[in-house]
């Protein structure tokens, strides 16, 4: 049985479950670093094994898998609670 390198593991996960993992963002807004330094941010609409359906302005992007360096969720879509820190006044400590 001929052993594969960590390289080609790595492939083959990427290939097989990735568009798994990702689906699971469809109808959310990603933020996606792309190669060139360029940046789009848009709402994923599908997850296909080779690229990722995106609508961006209105306007349906394929963008091609092995392009896309990093992929991140939109952090304002999340709903934090405000929290309320009382900081220390100079009046509590006696000072005037």
């Amino acid at each position: 049985m001929e052993r594969q390198s960590p390289l080609e593991g790595l492939l083959k996960w990427k290939k097989q479950k990735l568009p798994q993992v990702l689906s699971i963002l469809k109808g959310t807004s990603v933020g996606m670093f792309l190669q060139n330094c360029q940046f789009v941010e848009g709402v994923l609409q599908g997850v296909k094994p080779d690229h990722l359906i995106a609508v961006v302005n209105n306007h349906i992007f394929y963008l091609a898998s092995h392009q896309i360096l990093a992929l991140s969720k939109n952090a304002k879509s999340y709903n934090f609670k405000p929290v309320f820190v009382p900081y220390l006044e100079r009046v509590q400590f006696g000072i005037s």
